[in-house]
């Protein structure tokens, strides 16, 4: 397969994701400042002999990507915090919570409040925000029981250490934590509605750099 990285428009590019507007799956309140680029992340079409790639096939690798591409950011003193927001059923989010309580994977989570009085409505929506790495990171993103192509967005930041427990425990995306936290993450990844590509937005990272850090990733085993 062939990855192309185009910086986009960062004013832009929450609207290209595709997700919808308000909610828990809406854009982080607080806009990024002015000094913030934006990426997308792509799978051509076609790999390297011309051969045509189904949807289906690279949204697979879409989803093997996006552990790769945080890694390629996380320092000392870093880390990753995942944030999954969709409809709390066993076909969307809940697949989730099976690595959120496993403690050899996953050293803290939030679940945010969820509640269905009505038998008749719709199924309610959950965020689910957690520190994830190595094989717990993998497995998470990897897993097709989890709704990355239908109505789960998976957003993903690394920020030092210190602010890990405020970003977990940021619920409502109009958190005013997020007005301190933004600026210091590293990165921050997102998948698009249809995970048909990545977002990536960095305050801290040139293009070059940046690019470079994941070509260099991939390359690995």
């Amino acid at each position: 397969m062939i990855v192309r990285i185009n910086q986009v428009d960062h004013a832009s590019a929450e609207a290209l994701t595709g997700w919808s507007v308000g909610g828990l799956a809406g854009e982080i309140a607080f806009p990024a400042h002015v000094d913030v680029r934006a990426f997308q992340v792509l799978i051509l079409e076609e790999d390297e002999r011309a051969q045509p790639l189904t949807a289906e096939f690279r949204r697979r690798q879409m989803r093997t990507l996006i552990p790769k591409v945080l890694e390629s950011f996380v320092g000392d003193d870093e880390s990753i915090v995942l944030r999954l927001d969709g409809p709390f059923t066993d076909q969307e989010l809940l697949p989730a919570l099976s690595y959120a309580t496993d403690s050899l994977h996953c050293a803290r989570y939030v679940l945010g409040s969820v509640e269905k009085f009505d038998p008749a409505a719709h199924p309610p929506l959950a965020s689910l925000r957690l520190q994830a790495e190595g094989s717990c990171l993998t497995s998470l993103c990897g897993d097709p029981r989890l709704g990355l192509e239908r109505s789960v967005r998976l957003r993903a930041m690394v920020v030092p250490e210190v602010y890990v427990d405020p970003l977990l425990d940021s619920h409502e995306t109009e958190d005013e934590r997020f007005r301190e936290i933004l600026p210091v993450a590293k990165l921050l990844l997102s998948t698009a509605r249809d995970l048909a590509s990545l977002f990536l937005w960095t305050g801290h990272l040139e293009s070059a750099e940046l690019k470079q850090a994941i070509i260099h990733r991939l390359s690995l085993p």
